[in-house]
């Protein structure tokens, strides 16, 4: 599983706003990659919140983790100033990851949607409107 959604985080870059916004737009840019592993990670991902007792605990954990790792971002951000003072960490983090994981989940179907390059430039500059201080 942790394979399947593997993808290149962005350097640390200027800010933490910049590496929140980047990651926006890595992790879309790997779904569009059409590697089979991200697909399947996405369709299992679906099992596990359709109550899949096996998959379930182990999406729960790596959602946590992932969305542990943005709220720090956001924190960092807050502290380096590049993301807005009263943006709350955890509700941003479970706010990226709803806006990854549906976008994902819209560019995977069939047909896919058109402009997907568009599609991903609208979500990270939406990041980055969002955190802007």
């Amino acid at each position: 599983m942790r394979d399947a959604q593997a993808f290149t985080l962005p350097d640390v870059g200027d800010s933490a706003a910049d590496w929140l916004a980047e990651t926006v737009r890595a992790y879309l840019k790997n779904v569009t990659s059409r590697r089979p592993s991200a697909g399947a990670f996405l369709q299992m991902w679906g099992e596990a919140i359709a109550a899949d007792p096996v998959l379930m605990p182990l999406y729960a954990e790596q959602d946590a983790s992932f969305r542990r790792l943005l709220a720090d971002k956001v924190r960092e951000g807050i502290g380096d100033g590049s993301v807005r003072a009263d943006a709350d960490p955890e509700a941003m983090a479970v706010s990226l990851v709803g806006l990854v994981r549906g976008i994902a989940l819209q560019l995977i179907s069939t047909p896919p949607p058109a402009r997907v390059k568009a599609i991903i430039d609208e979500a990270e500059r939406a990041t980055r409107r969002a955190l802007k201080p």
